[in-house]
């Protein structure tokens, strides 16, 4: 699959709906990790409430095949520069955000703490087969921390990637707590 980037407002980002073969998005979806997994890394402080983990060895094997489809993308052409995946997954792999969950409006880091790397774009892949509009969970993006009138909001629909660029000015978030069951 070849990548475009056709939206710019509030910077350069694509959703692309319908990614991977369903039935392999809903195998992640019910092999994901329960919230109490032993191996989740807990964000829980007032910018956030997230779990992640990083560790490759403990993904869930659809969940593997999932990292390996983003990471396959030829992102290159739109992105206009080299890009290669991180399989180290630095603040990357697997992230859940449970009942309460939420991430403040933010800017990811735009270097890797292991080496000399840039980080020059982010994909995220949401799983969940069964989610209400009113339970929240809109990924947000915006042109500073609190302008919400530059602000988009992404629906979190099943087998949804988003791709966006990661400079200093790529504010995004998940500001409201979300209230699924």
């Amino acid at each position: 699959m070849v990548v475009e980037f056709n939206e710019w407002f509030p910077f350069r980002h694509t959703i692309i709906d319908d990614f991977a073969p369903a039935s392999l998005v809903r195998a992640a979806d019910v092999e994901w990790p329960h919230e109490n997994w032993a191996h989740w890394h807990k964000y829980r402080d007032l910018n956030s409430v997230k779990l992640a983990t990083r560790d490759c060895h403990r993904f869930p094997p659809a969940c593997a095949e999932l990292l390996r489809l983003v990471s396959s993308l030829d992102v290159e052409p739109a992105a206009g520069y080299p890009v290669f995946p991180d399989f180290l997954y630095h603040a990357g792999g697997l992230h859940c955000m449970p009942r309460g969950g939420h991430l403040q409006i933010h800017i990811d880091a735009l270097s890797h703490p292991c080496n000399d790397w840039s980080r020059r774009l982010n994909a995220i892949l949401f799983v969940n087969q069964e989610w209400e509009n009113e339970w929240g969970g809109e990924l947000v993006f915006r042109k500073s921390r609190s302008d919400k009138d530059t602000q988009i909001s992404i629906e979190p629909k099943f087998n949804r990637l988003v791709l966006f660029e990661v400079t200093p000015k790529s504010w995004h978030g998940v500001p409201e707590a979300i209230e699924c069951p």
